[in-house]
């Protein structure tokens, strides 16, 4: 876990800079951040099926997403929103 909060933090400061920071961890997953004026977007994606619950749980401990963040989820992928 500790390693994933090293990356959640090297991809916040990139977002916040030039409004986008993409990664991909072991399994296929992509993590992309977004910072878009005061919004913050994390997309969780893998190419043949949807994140496990359980990943973006701890992602969403990682990245520091609020409980009140908005969530979809769509075939392959979960989006959380929130205020930045």
């Amino acid at each position: 876990m500790a390693r994933l909060v090293d990356i959640a933090k090297e991809m916040d400061r990139a977002a916040r800079v030039r409004g986008w920071s993409r990664r991909e961890l072991g399994r296929g997953l992509a993590l992309y951040l977004t910072c878009v004026g005061r919004q913050m977007a994390l997309y969780l994606s893998r190419p043949a099926t949807l994140p496990s619950e359980q990943e973006v749980e701890i992602c969403r401990k990682a990245f520091g997403v609020p409980d009140y963040a908005e969530r979809r989820d769509n075939d392959h992928s979960v989006t959380l929103r929130w205020p930045a």
